[in-house]
């Protein structure tokens, strides 16, 4: 099962996929000003040829004229996109990779990790491998994920697996300490590892992701000191996702929003009698932003709304936030495209002519 039906498991799971200071970031969550919503809107379609796939997996940039996009599709010459402010293209080179993973610090320091256990490197002129990579015991490894705070402390997390298929399979976690890749030491668990951020506060970090079963999923967020592993929820009807807001960790397990300190889970807000259906991104804990069902939805610490509407054939995959800049990229269900929609503040609009 290693290929098209592991690449689908990952997307999907992808897809619907503190201590007192933690107490302090939602005290002063008051006099944080609301997030606007006056963007200005432009779509852009990452053209392929016909009959071919594309499923773009993630979005990262350096500035709103430098954003990447990767994905995985039935040619990987279209795997790795770029847009320059004007344009989104590709370099049309063909390469073995399925990127699952997408992270950067600087225009010239951007990392790319695969199902394949290959892990790329772009140094602001090319993309190159990196180094190839194997979990003991296993025959290759999948990254969903990367993610990092300097150029010499980025994380990879996702899972290992044999070429036969899924019924044997642990989580996966790596760290780069500027010169080499190296697996973090963990105990094995039955889970694919998802999303991974660190809390400022405390220097835990927090994962999330599924585990996978043929009788269904389960979805749960484990906590990481560098040491333990332990998890902290788990969930078959909830998918999980993390928030770094100001450098605190926020979880949206279902409609709500937590944060976590002294070992619990404490509410910071409760969306149930809304369309909100977990937040992804955020730039503060007013100016948050979602998936939601018809389109992107946003979450001004007053209410939820839908802000840019969404054709049913349409999914978002990911987000990514700038100061005055949004990008989200979208999947069609006949897979023969990626959308990115592109919103920019009225006030930036106006500055930047």
């Amino acid at each position: 099962m290693h290929g098209s039906k592991i690449l689908y498991i990952l997307f999907i799971a992808l897809i619907l996929s503190s201590c007192d200071k933690g107490i302090n970031s939602v005290n002063n969550a008051e006099t944080v000003t609301p997030g606007r919503r006056d963007y200005v809107w432009s779509v852009d379609t990452l053209k392929i040829a016909p009959y071919e796939m594309f499923l773009p997996t993630r979005i990262w940039g350096n500035s709103p004229t430098d954003v990447w996009i990767v994905g995985s599709g039935t040619s990987s010459k279209y795997s790795i996109w770029h847009f320059d402010g004007a344009k989104w293209r590709t370099d049309s080179i063909p390469r073995n990779i399925d990127p699952m993973a997408l992270w950067g610090t600087s225009a010239v320091n951007i990392w790319m990790g695969n199902v394949n256990g290959a892990i790329w490197r772009f140094d602001g002129t090319q993309w190159s491998k990196f180094g190839d990579y194997k979990l003991s015991g296993y025959d290759y490894i999948a990254l969903n994920e990367m993610w990092g705070s300097a150029w010499n402390d980025l994380w990879g997390s996702g899972f290992a697996a044999h070429n036969g298929g899924l019924e044997e399979y642990c989580g996966a976690l790596m760290h780069y300490d500027g010169n080499q890749w190296k697996f973090a030491s963990i105990p094995t668990v039955r889970f694919m590892f998802d999303q991974i951020r660190r809390q400022n506060s405390t220097g835990k970090y927090f994962l999330t992701g599924v585990q996978y079963e043929p009788t269904g999923n389960i979805n749960k967020v484990y906590s990481f000191d560098g040491v333990r592993l332990q998890e902290i929820f788990s969930s078959t009807t909830m998918y999980a996702y993390i928030m770094d807001l100001n450098g605190e960790v926020y979880f949206s397990l279902g409609k709500s929003i937590y944060t976590y300190y002294e070992n619990e889970f404490h509410l910071f807000v409760d969306l149930s009698s809304t369309l909100f259906p977990g937040a992804r991104r955020g730039r503060s804990e007013k100016d948050i932003f979602t998936n939601g069902e018809g389109g992107l939805g946003h979450f001004n610490g007053s209410d939820f709304k839908i802000i840019y509407e969404l054709s049913s054939n349409y999914r978002i995959s990911d987000i990514f936030l700038f100061p005055s800049d949004v990008f989200f990229m979208c999947y069609t269900f006949d897979y023969n495209s990626g959308i990115v929609i592109h919103g920019k503040l009225k006030n930036s609009v106006a500055e930047s002519h």
